[in-house]
């Protein structure tokens, strides 16, 4: 597994150097626009959230000056609170923009970490429709990509896309990843990571929450693990307790997808690409993780076909409708509070 030299991250060009990959890069087509900035609907979104919850704060407020801890005041402050909180995830994931000099520099130094590592750089590009991965697939641009020439194939770069929110209103998203070739196909696999969920990570939208799987040890703690039905062994195969252990230790930070013939990494937020202590966390995902990962899939036979190949019903999970499930407990509590009623 190819890991890569991290000598150009230390390039200082200077002007005359920065101005020729700039114009050259113009004219071929690159943006001067930073691709990981907000769009004006999401900046606006989470602009609009702070006033508005320090309006129902102030409102919350006067209620406790006026009534004192009345019914009323309590349901209004528990509102307040959950606004507040939701401003502050929504504001701290936006990041200022690159611009200028900064934008063109760290992307002069992308592309020759790629060139010293026999790999082609992208600024930034439009995601491609049937890319596997849940992410990769959901995403609208991709950006400051750095892919090997080599096999296997390594892919490590950032994405975004934009979630609407309904009335106008959209929220932006932002994930680092890095996607490894398999020599072969392997059985949809998802570990979701349990320690990037908190206001420095995001939840992964996962829609496959019906196919959890109960491993043994400490590995619970760390990640959720979700496969296709009657898949446990084929996985726990794949996850012996060395590859758990060091998941555990170097990759918490990253959730997991394994989809056709890649294993994906996605990072909440994206990678800091131009941070040489960035490159350093990929380099030992790739040579202790990826590595025994892509080693033991190359391996992987289904015995439910004749040829080893994935069977349709490993390659991948059954998304969860939970509509027939919220309209059920609905009728169900409607008819409870009737039953009640009637018998009082």
């Amino acid at each position: 597994m190819q890991t890569f030299v991290l000598d150009a991250l230390n390039a200082r060009p200077n002007r005359a150097a920065l101005r020729q990959f700039r114009q050259a890069a113009r004219a071929a087509g690159v943006p001067s626009r930073d691709a990981a900035a907000p769009s004006f609907r999401g900046g606006c979104t989470a602009l609009l959230m702070v006033p508005f919850a320090l309006l129902v704060v102030g409102f919350a407020v006067v209620g406790f000056v006026i009534d004192g801890f009345s019914g009323p005041v309590i349901f209004v402050s528990v509102i307040a609170l959950l606004m507040v909180l939701g401003s502050v995830l929504v504001v701290a994931r936006i990041r200022p923009p690159r611009i200028g000099r900064r934008l063109w520099r760290e992307r002069f130094v992308l592309a020759r970490l790629a060139e010293q590592n026999n790999s082609t750089y992208t600024a930034t590009a439009n995601a491609q429709p049937g890319t596997p991965g849940l992410l990769l697939r959901m995403s609208d641009r991709v950006y400051d990509v750095v892919t090997t020439r080599s096999a296997p194939r390594v892919s490590i770069g950032n994405l975004a896309y934009r979630q609407d929110t309904g009335r106008g209103g959209a929220i932006d998203h932002r994930w680092g990843f890095i996607s490894v070739q398999l020599e072969r196909r392997f059985p949809h696999t998802i570990l979701d990571s349990r320690s990037n969920n908190g206001l420095n990570g995001q939840v992964f939208p996962n829609p496959y929450r019906s196919g959890a799987v109960q491993l043994e040890g400490d590995f619970p703690q760390h990640f959720t693990l979700y496969c296709p039905a009657g898949y446990d062994a084929d996985i726990r195969y794949l996850l012996t307790p060395d590859l758990m252990g060091d998941l555990i230790d170097s990759g918490s930070g990253f959730d997991v997808e394994i989809v056709d013939d890649r294993i994906i990494f996605y990072k909440p937020l994206g990678l800091a690409l131009a941070d040489e202590r960035e490159w350093a966390v990929i380099n030992r995902m790739l040579s202790r993780v990826a590595a025994d990962m892509a080693r033991r899939a190359g391996r992987y036979s289904d015995d439910r076909t004749l040829d080893g190949r994935v069977a349709p019903q490993g390659v991948r999970m059954q998304r969860v409708n939970v509509l027939p499930w919220m309209i059920g407990a609905a009728v169900v509590l409607m008819g409870g509070f009737a039953l009640a009623m009637v018998l009082q």
